[in-house]
């Protein structure tokens, strides 16, 4: 288990080598922009379910009547997931994971290989929607997320969801290995964006290259809704 505060844990998992070096400004932006490595959102075949899925399902039928009336939300960045070893928020620690199909079962994964405990037996783990949009799974039943000032997880994810994923795959696999310019990234990016259905949302172009940093990232901002490129580390010649 990390004792990272989150920023830090969400620039660790960028598959990008050099956003290490950031420029003026980046602090307050990369929080909501760092690429997490992606794992396809598909339901998980053959394995171990828990006790709970998503968050609106339980196992103590007093709890099924109080289902109805917790708030129930759908995650705005489908990117991330992030485990809480205790019902506390903040938590003391967390650990951020690429988002599944079933993240109570994903989380759970981390319980029993030893991360929150060496207990292999997880408690009961429950999905809700931070503020910030992303899915954490707590410990506690569905009744944790109120508890702590959180709608439940609605328990799938949405269509919109599910196009957001898509696309962030397509980011990744056309830009993450390749240095583009700042003369060449734009008319690129907007092509791939149109392609995909997100010709709506805005381009933002950082700037920021440098002899040294002369190739680019692209990113998604599921908090502002736009798609933005910072300079990078690198070269055309040395990448």
């Amino acid at each position: 288990m990390s004792d990272r505060d989150p920023f830090e844990l969400l620039a660790a998992l960028n598959p990008v080598e050099g956003l290490s070096e950031r420029l003026p400004g980046d602090d307050a932006m990369l929080a909501a922009i760092i690429a997490s490595p992606l794992v396809p959102v598909r339901a998980s075949r053959g394995r171990r379910r828990w006790w709970v899925t998503g968050g609106a399902v339980v196992v103590v039928s007093a709890g099924l009547a109080a289902a109805a009336f917790l708030r129930q939300e759908s995650p705005t960045n489908p990117l991330q997931l992030v485990c809480y070893p205790v019902a506390e928020h903040p938590p003391p620690a967390l650990s951020v994971i690429a988002m599944t199909a079933d993240p109570v079962e994903a989380c759970g994964e981390l319980w029993m290989n030893g991360e929150f405990s060496v207990d292999d037996s997880p408690p009961e783990l429950t999905a809700c929607v931070l503020d910030t949009g992303l899915v954490a799974v707590i410990p506690g039943d569905q009744r944790v997320c109120a508890q702590l000032g959180f709608a439940n997880w609605a328990g799938a994810l949405t269509d919109e969801n599910l196009d957001i994923t898509a696309f962030h795959e397509v980011l990744v696999e056309n830009f993450a290995e390749r240095c583009l310019t700042e003369s060449e990234v734009e008319a690129e990016v907007r092509a791939v964006m149109a392609e995909h259905g997100f010709a709506d949302w805005p381009l933002v172009m950082r700037g920021g290259y440098t002899a040294e940093r002369q190739c680019s990232i692209v990113a998604l901002d599921l908090e502002g809704r736009f798609i933005v490129i910072v300079s990078r580390r690198g070269s055309p010649d040395s990448s």
